[in-house]
């Protein structure tokens, strides 16, 4: 078995920005592609692009299939002691599709009131961060 890898240095999990804050990494699992073992160690908000059949393994774990679901947004705490050890392979047709927000800042920050507007949903709100899902009639599309 390979030694694992922070996540932000594992191959299909491309860095796309950084700062003190957050760091946003790219994935694009292709069909039949498997990742290298690799470490979840910061709070993170998962984005879900595509509904792709993967298999997922913990170090020393089953394999465990399941078929991910486009716009699926959630966050997961997992800074120690509850770190993820895993790799994950693609064995759909389409490639498999996410955006990993890694919440960087150790600061405590004050989260402002929720935003108030027909179109906003909140589909994440935790101490560290807040998500909205934008959703636009048809007469408020963005040009």
């Amino acid at each position: 078995m390979k030694a694992q890898v922070l996540v932000h240095e594992e191959l299909i999990h491309a860095p796309k920005f950084q700062n003190d804050q957050i760091r946003i990494l790219n994935v694009k699992l292709a069909p039949g592609d498997t990742t290298q073992y690799h470490i979840h160690h910061t709070p993170s908000i998962f984005i879900y692009f595509t509904g792709t059949a993967v298999v997922s393994q913990l170090q020393g774990g089953i394999p465990i299939t399941s078929t991910s679901t486009a716009c699926n947004t959630f966050y997961k705490n997992l800074s120690a002691p509850h770190l993820r050890i895993h790799r994950v392979w693609n064995i759909d047709q389409n490639p498999l599709l996410v955006m990993d927000i890694e919440i960087l800042s150790q600061n405590e920050v004050t989260i402002q009131k929720q935003l108030r507007n027909p179109g906003l949903q909140v589909v994440v709100d935790t101490a560290d961060a807040r998500v909205y899902r934008l959703s636009l009639s048809e007469k408020n599309k963005l040009n």
